[in-house]
């Protein structure tokens, strides 16, 4: 009978710690909050996309200036990349944003804009 109770305490104590575990785990599922961009308001998302269609304006207003000075379009495309890539970082480390994992869709879908997009300023800056 001894035998039995060791044993029972033996399991009671083996549950108590996959319970805790279990636990612990919820907890830090619980408390880890949604990322920055699903809590956002829509409006904030209009006013930062309506800035970056103002910039986005400007920047090709301003492109047209530079080349008359710099008449290498495909170098300026280049460093517009570039400084693109590194504002995204910035933007993404200062407000503490992680890259989403995206599916093989999303990725396919990802590759095709951004190479739309950079098709876009090369042709801006060509067509300047």
């Amino acid at each position: 009978m001894s035998d039995d109770i060791s044993r029972d305490s033996e399991e009671f104590t083996e549950d108590k710690r996959l319970l805790s575990a279990e636990d612990e785990q919820h907890d830090q599922t619980a408390t880890t909050p949604p990322p920055i961009e699903y809590r956002a308001s829509s409006q904030l998302k209009f006013l930062f996309l309506f800035l970056y269609m103002s910039l986005n304006l400007g920047l090709t207003l301003y492109t047209k200036a530079v080349l008359s000075f710099f008449p290498y379009p495909w170098l300026l495309t280049a460093l517009h990349a570039a400084f693109a890539a590194a504002g995204s970082g910035l933007v993404m480390l200062v407000l503490g944003m992680k890259m989403t994992k995206l599916s093989r869709g999303s990725n396919l879908t990802l590759v095709a804009f951004s190479s739309l997009f950079t098709v876009n300023i090369a042709v801006s800056n060509i067509s300047l």
